[in-house]
């Protein structure tokens, strides 16, 4: 990172990381809007221009309606890829569902993390993993590879979906909630753990049911909003006041960590 911002302005050097940050908790790039973003970056509106700038020469670009780096996305890419290799290793050894990448998103250039639908057949060990296996003991291993899911997280589909009619949610769409959580460890987008099946479910549902409404709208592919229509601003109000929340709830771990130091 401090190679990537070398030679920028101080604000400059705050945004890139503050969007690097943001893209990787929200699995995927914010959208192209100035207001949205001098919020997540707390640019000020007399230095957004310049700092926009900024962030251009160093390899941001608007696309479909997102502001997105290609450095960012890869990382964020990257980071899927290993935790995927690193769960079907221990899927395998626990015939369980194993996971796999979607294909890149045609517009941000993403990868999303879905669960398959066969348990796999038992893993054939390698001389490397052989090697691994001889080093410890067989009990201890299997325990060690066991994933433990968060307290409140469905354990199967069949508990994922049962309060589904309880919100007014389709059971398809409780599945597919939670084959996506399940696939992150039982974790949300902003990886932290859900312990509220049915309050995530439906807050999950009401984003679904905002996303489909613009992408009516606005088309699927031009996501961003009108901010002249008086409906979408409040869309807009909303996404900056979550994401200034989350930008200072970050801020403050970080003051507690240096004054814990």
């Amino acid at each position: 990172m401090m190679l990537d911002t070398f030679g920028m302005s101080a604000l400059g050097k705050v945004a890139h990381r503050q969007l690097f940050d943001m893209t990787i908790i929200n699995d995927g790039p914010p959208l192209d809007d100035d207001d949205v973003l001098r919020e997540l970056t707390s640019c000020p509106k007399t230095d957004w221009a310049r700092v926009k700038g900024e962030l251009r020469l160093k390899g941001y670009k608007s696309v479909g309606g997102y502001f997105l780096h290609g450095g960012t996305v890869k990382t964020l890419n990257e980071s899927k890829q290993e935790f995927v290799r690193s769960f079907n290793r221990t899927a395998a050894m626990n015939r369980q569902k194993t996971l796999i990448l979607s294909k890149p998103d045609d517009v941000t250039g993403c990868v999303t993390i879905n669960v398959t639908s066969n348990v796999s057949p038992p893993m054939t060990l390698t001389q490397s993993d052989s090697q691994t296996v001889r080093q410890s003991d067989r009990d201890d291993r299997e325990k060690d590879l066991v994933v433990e899911l968060p307290a409140g997280f469905p354990k199967n589909e069949g508990e994922a979906k049962a309060v589904a009619g309880f919100i007014g949610c389709t059971e398809e769409f409780a599945v597919e909630t939670w084959n996506k959580a399940f696939g992150r460890g039982g974790r949300d987008a902003k990886d932290i753990a859900i312990r509220s099946w049915q309050h995530y479910l439906k807050s999950e549902m009401t984003f679904n049911k905002n996303r489909t409404e613009r992408e009516k709208t606005y088309g699927k592919n031009n996501p961003r909003p009108n901010p002249r229509n008086a409906h979408v601003v409040g869309d807009l109000a909303e996404n900056a006041r979550r994401t200034a929340e989350v930008v200072k709830r970050r801020q403050a771990e970080r003051d507690a960590e240096h004054e814990a130091v």
